[in-house]
């Protein structure tokens, strides 16, 4: 878990503060069935944010997704078009 290898709490990293900070587009990436962080937990911070967009995942869990086509296309289409 993100306390144990970090050993900070998960909620001490408050989005409501970071994604203030956000100049640029972000792109989350999270999948459905992610054990480690809770799905609603950025669909509440991060979609109604101008600057963000929230992709969502399948079957891939916490580690599965960096490594995924779809997940490295849509990245990759995301760092296309901000650097427009």
């Amino acid at each position: 878990m993100f306390e144990t290898r970090y050993g900070r709490s998960i909620d001490e990293i408050d989005p409501k503060v970071a994604i203030q900070r956000f100049i640029n587009p972000v792109l989350t990436i999270q999948d459905r069935q992610d054990r480690h962080i809770p799905l609603d937990y950025n669909r509440q911070y991060f979609t109604p944010h101008i600057a963000a967009s929230l992709y969502e995942t399948e079957g891939l869990g916490h580690f599965k997704i960096l490594g995924a086509d779809g997940v490295i296309s849509r990245a990759m289409g995301f760092i296309a078009n901000a650097s427009m």
